[in-house]
């Protein structure tokens, strides 16, 4: 098939075109160029997708068998994706997120597809804080309306946090050197939220599943792992793997959000549970996801190999000094 990638030439993008060359499938980039092309012998188109005159442009009389987008933020993406592709492809994919469910406070875990669905209050529609998830769900009701209403031919992927190794975002790494460097982590709240990750490949292997296929047309699949796994439970599995038992020190978000350091330096940190009900994908198409025992012994084993830079490091005496203050608070007790 020949199939377009808008977007993603790092981790989720790069997994995803992995597969789909090793599967014989021809495919070309939409990309800025900031990165370099990750495969050889692959066509790419240099442009920014919000440049919406040269984009169309670029892609005029270009017909693709399958399109996966990784930048629909809006409905306004939305818009201009349709308006491009209505007519040129026989499947249009696209990877949207479980933010889409963090907007409504009557929406209970597991979270199910249609529960994005559900009204959003004015309050959520104007927080900054939810600007993606309210964005991310706009775009998708956009897609789902023009499947019902014109029968577009499109697929949503609703991802939680993605994880693998060659992660960029540097979330599971920053763990990972705190722990093999001795450093005392943070736990907000004891670091009791959970959480149900997807392992990259993961998805890769179900976007290879659903491509034109007509059982996925006018659809939205929550893609994660079975389990629900807590900070503190991964960190305590993550300590084991490298031999070392992690320094854990639990403060109340109540107290960390008065405080300089805030809740920002802790990047799984979450005021909500993020679970997904997966059952649709395991129904519809067989999903078996990685268990979480698996993929943190991959990614464990690759930063062991690969040491990886701890992009989070600059907070690390800001966050001394709170534990610190946090000691102090008790003193007189």
């Amino acid at each position: 098939m020949d199939i377009l990638i808008v977007g993603g030439t790092q981790f989720i993008g790069f997994e995803i075109a992995k597969k789909l060359i090793e599967e014989k499938h021809n495919l070309t980039f939409f990309h800025r160029g900031i990165h370099k092309m990750p495969f050889e012998g692959q066509e790419e188109i240099i442009c920014d997708w919000h440049n919406s005159t040269k984009a169309e442009k670029l892609l005029k009389n270009k017909k693709f068998d399958v399109v996966i987008s990784t930048i629909c933020f809006s409905e306004e993406d939305a818009y201009f994706s349709y308006k491009l592709f209505k007519d040129t492809t026989d499947h249009f994919i696209v990877i949207s997120s479980a933010a889409v469910y963090l907007l409504n406070p009557e929406i209970y875990i597991p979270y199910g597809e249609e529960d994005a669905l559900l009204e959003v209050s004015k309050f959520y529609k104007e927080s900054e804080k939810h600007r993606y998830g309210y964005g991310k769900r706009e775009a998708d009701i956009y897609f789902l309306t023009k499947y019902t209403r014109a029968d577009f031919p499109c697929t949503i992927l609703r991802l939680p946090i993605v994880v693998g190794e060659k992660d960029y975002t540097g979330r599971l790494a920053t763990y990972f050197c705190q722990i093999e460097e001795d450093h005392s982590i943070i736990l907000p709240d004891g670091g009791q939220n959970l959480w149900g990750f997807l392992y990259v490949e993961d998805l890769a292997n179900f976007v290879l599943k659903i491509l034109k296929n007509k059982k996925a047309f006018g659809k939205a699949y929550n893609l994660s792992q079975k389990e629900g796994v807590s900070l503190r439970q991964l960190l305590i599995k993550m300590g084991r793997l490298i031999g070392k038992i992690p320094k854990l020190v639990d403060i109340p978000s109540s107290f960390l959000i008065k405080t300089s350091l805030g809740l920002n330096f802790s990047p799984l940190y979450s005021s909500q549970h993020i679970l997904l009900d997966i059952s649709n994908a395991i129904n519809d198409f067989g999903f078996n996801p990685t268990p979480f025992s698996k993929w943190i012994e991959k990614i464990v084993f690759f930063y062991k190999k690969n040491p990886p830079i701890d992009q989070f490091r600059s907070t690390r005496e800001l966050e001394k000094d709170t534990i610190e203050k946090y000691i102090l608070s008790f003193k007189g007790f």
